[in-house]
């Protein structure tokens, strides 16, 4: 079946549009997309089908970022483009999984932050003490549409049909470049052939998809790379190895326009060689000898997250509110409680530290947002404000219920093998259509 055709299936739009829908459920637009949404279904289809559908230009805006000097450029969508963006990454993306190492982790099925943790761990264990921690300038803003392009093309070199629409998504510009200084739009949204949106539903694809040529020159030099996205470390056992592997990093990613930030650059460097004991930062996990800790740019901004979420002025829906709280607590707490479980096996419990004190912050916006919506309770339930009705949970008690680091391993090693699986029966559909033809 030609990709375009599997495109253009209701049931492949309408999936994308529940993905799409589920993460955005209460913005205006969504929502009058909703209002009428078999109508609009409808047109979106028969537009692609008769090969009139236009992506439109991005709204540009500059995300704050706590801890950060520079705010993030971010380039978002109408709804209607997501969706059909997401749309495509679902045809498209067993196609460049053929493209993944083993050394990639990000966006990927059967991949995450813990698998990418764990193979660190591992290496670890096996005297690779010595670590490269690395960081590409701007990667997403310096992506080139050329480049990239004749990637996706040697990709589906079988069938073509996606390619035009592909390469529009890729090269399509801000369209609200008034609302910024001219010094702004040169360094954040510049116009030209480079750059794929930050946070956009097709940039993960195209990110891993755009440095598997990076792996694979690793990984053949014999360099002990792990990758998430644009981020990435080199595991090394003597600091000579880390020298030459940042390096041939250097000269690999010039050679596909990117560049390294300098070795030891500034006081706080962005690429740097140190070791397990002297300490870095990966994934938003602090590394300490045998000691793992989130980091403290990830609790700044788990706070600052909580006290958007407990603003009055930007969340007048109470219930809503105390709902997305919820999420958010529970979200945060599972996703560092593997650093709990590791730590327990030296017998360290400074994560149980950090949760007490994140508990204790988030009871005290909690009830300074309570009184501000007019609630104002019993001093018992003051006493037990986290189990109002909807139970705001403690994240220390979280930690009790986590599960250990090797459990969460198979289980994401359970998805992928699932994920080949299908994969396999797709392309054997594909390969008996192809003949016939």
């Amino acid at each position: 079946m030609p990709l375009f055709i599997k495109f253009l299936k209701k049931r492949n739009l309408r999936s994308a549009w529940n993905i799409i829908a589920s993460r955005h459920p209460n913005t205006p637009e969504v929502q009058k997309f909703k209002n009428d949404l078999e109508n609009n279904l409808n047109l979106l289809r028969s537009s692609l089908k008769e090969r009139e559908f236009r992506f439109s230009d991005y709204r540009g805006a500059l995300l704050l970022q706590p801890g950060k000097k520079k705010p993030r450029p971010l380039k978002i969508p109408p709804v209607i483009d997501r969706v059909v963006q997401k749309a495509l990454s679902h045809v498209i993306e067993p196609f460049f999984s053929d493209l993944n190492l083993p050394c990639s982790h990000g966006y990927i099925s059967g991949h995450s932050p813990i698998t990418a943790l764990d193979q660190v761990l591992k290496l670890r264990d096996q005297g690779y003490k010595v670590v490269l921690e690395a960081d590409i300038k701007d990667f997403f803003g310096s992506v080139d549409h050329v480049r990239l392009l004749d990637l996706i093309k040697s990709v589906l070199h079988f069938d073509d049909s996606l390619v035009e629409l592909l390469d529009a998504a890729i090269k399509t510009q801000i369209g609200n470049p008034e609302e910024f200084s001219g010094e702004e739009l040169l360094e954040y949204f510049p116009n030209g052939n480079v750059g794929v949106p930050q946070g956009g539903i097709l940039s993960p694809l195209f990110a891993n998809a755009y440095l598997s040529g990076f792996d694979h020159c690793m990984l053949s030099e014999g360099f002990k790379l792990i990758r998430y996205a644009d981020d990435f470390v080199m595991l090394c056992k003597t600091e000579e190895e880390a020298f030459r592997a940042y390096e041939h990093a250097n000269q690999k990613l010039q050679s596909l326009n990117l560049n390294l930030h300098p070795l030891d650059e500034g006081e706080n460097p962005k690429t740097r060689i140190t070791t397990f004991n002297n300490g870095f930062c990966f994934l938003g996990v602090q590394f300490n000898g045998r000691i793992l800790t989130c980091s403290r740019k990830a609790v700044i901004k788990f706070k600052e997250n909580i006290r958007i979420r407990t603003d009055v002025r930007e969340n007048p829906d109470f219930i809503q509110s105390i709902l997305n709280l919820r999420r958010s607590v529970e979200s945060w707490a599972k996703s560092y409680s593997f650093c709990h479980a590791e730590n327990l096996k030296v017998n360290n419990h400074e994560m149980e530290k950090i949760y007490s004190h994140l508990d204790l912050y988030v009871r005290e916006k909690l009830i300074a947002y309570l009184r501000r919506c007019d609630f104002i309770p019993s001093k018992g339930v003051f006493e037990n404000i986290h189990f109002y009705r909807l139970q705001i949970p403690l994240m220390k008690e979280i930690l009790h219920h986590c599960e250990t680091l090797e459990n969460l391993t198979l289980k994401s090693k359970r998805r992928e093998k699932e994920y080949r699986r299908i994969k396999r029966r797709n392309d054997k559909t594909l390969s008996g259509v192809m003949t016939s033809r």
